[in-house]
Order: C-alpha cells, then structure tokens, then sequence
C-alpha cells in the first residue's frame, strides 16, 4: 500500500498515510511476538489433543479482544488528540486514517491467531491461500482506490482485506478444527460492553486532558471486565501467581 500510493500520489499523501501507520506499529508487531513464543506449544498440544487446541484458540483470542478492543474504540475517539500531540495540526488529514487503520489491525491479529493455529495443525496450505488472495484483492483494491480517494483508499483497501482475511480464517478453523465460534459470542460481547462503557466516559469528557482520560478510561474497563467476569477465577489466580513469582525472583536477584 505505501508503495502504490507513493508511485500514484506522490511523497506527500504516503507522508500523511505512515504518520498514522506509524502509530499502530506496535500492535501490528503482536503476530511477530507471539508467533515464536506460541507456535511451539500450539503444534505439540495439536499433537497430542487437538480439543485442547481449540480451547487454548478460544483463550488467545478473547485475551487478544481484551486487549485491543478498548484500544480501538479509545484510538477512534481520541484520535484527533493523539495527532495533534504527536505531530501537531499539519497532519490532521491523518486523523480519519488513525481511525480506521486502528480496527484493521484489530482484524489483523485475530486473524494471526487463526493462523497460527492451522500451522500447527499442518495446514500451511490453507494460510498461504489466505494470504495470496488476500495480497491480489488488496493489490486491486489500491489500484481502483487510491486514484479517486488518495491515502483514504489505501487504509479502505487494508481494512476490507484485513477483514476478508479474517473471514478466511475463521472459515478454514471452522473447516478443518471444527472450532465453535459460538464460544466466543459471549465474552465478546461483555468485553464489547466494558468497551463502550469507557467510550462513553471518554467521548462525554473529550475536553479532559490525556494524561487523566486515558487512565480513567482504562480503569473503568478494567472495572466493566471484572464485574462481568470477562476473566475466569482460575485465570486471575494464575495471573496472581506469576506476579507473585516474579516479585520473589527480582527480590532475590537483588538481594
């Protein structure tokens, strides 16, 4: 995409696109993180039980929704602010951009999951049709796109791939994992719930500064996920264990 739109518009509309893509790297880069720490282990549990697999998809991707679902909907709300304080009101064309690469690349790291999972279960094959129809509808896409709508076309031309993407996915997990989506109805919609709750705080208080709304919001998610217990008891008292091992291992590394 930036390579189509620097050789159809020019250094200035790919200038206006990366400013914004720039500010969702981090989330981009989550496949890469997970990706070796997690494909090892999915492709022996896939070895030795294959239910356990969908049940260990079914928490990633819900702990992948909690994570970036209210990120989203903040980034959308506060996507003028985050802009203009990064790189002032030069680049306020990139703000509507923000806004929609932020949900692409939710579609993007949910769709990682999916493949890691059909890795492990030896079906690369399906990962590569995905990717290689994917990589051609999204080549056509800039082309008819980004003539007419510029930068604008290029980040509408990521997001229907990214999603079609995801539509693959979940069909191949369907197919050849028989994983139940249906599993995934009701945490989504408590973490969808516990999303817009905090929306709401921050589209109601826009006028806050950014150093007290984003920690309030985050709060008031954390609260909305707890009280619906989005998390199970089992999960927080492995979370609670692991922090309570690290405590001990940098005190006696100290020590």
């Amino acid at each position: 995409d930036t390579i189509l739109l620097s050789w159809l518009k020019g250094e200035k509309s790919t200038g206006i696109y990366n400013a914004a893509n720039k500010l969702i790297l981090q989330v981009k880069n989550i496949p890469i993180i997970l990706g070796p720490a997690l494909l090892p282990a999915l492709a022996e549990i896939s070895f030795k039980d294959t239910p356990l697999l969908g049940r260990f998809l079914r928490r990633e991707m819900i702990y992948l929704s909690i994570l970036l679902l209210p990120l989203c909907i903040a980034t959308t709300i506060l996507a003028d602010k985050i802009v203009v304080l990064l790189y002032g009101s030069d680049f306020d064309s990139s703000i509507i951009l923000l806004k929609i690469l932020i949900w692409s690349s939710l579609f993007m790291v949910l769709a990682s999951a999916g493949f890691r999972a059909l890795i492990a279960i030896k079906k690369a094959n399906k990962v590569a049709l995905v990717t290689g129809m994917a990589a051609l509808v999204n080549i056509l896409l800039n082309f008819i796109l980004i003539p007419s709508f510029s930068e604008k076309g290029a980040v509408f031309s990521i997001l229907t791939t990214e999603f079609l993407v995801l539509v693959g996915v979940f069909y191949f997990l369907k197919k050849e994992l028989n994983f139940d989506f249906q599993t995934l109805l009701s945490p989504f919609l408590k973490i969808s719930l516990s999303s817009l709750i905090m929306g709401g705080f921050l589209l109601e208080f826009r006028s806050l500064s950014l150093l007290i709304s984003v920690p309030t919001g985050i709060i008031i998610y954390v609260l909305g996920i707890t009280i619906f217990k989005v998390i199970p008891k089992r999960d927080w008292e492995t979370f609670k264990e692991m922090f309570s091992n690290f405590k001990e291992r940098k005190s006696i590394k100290i020590g």
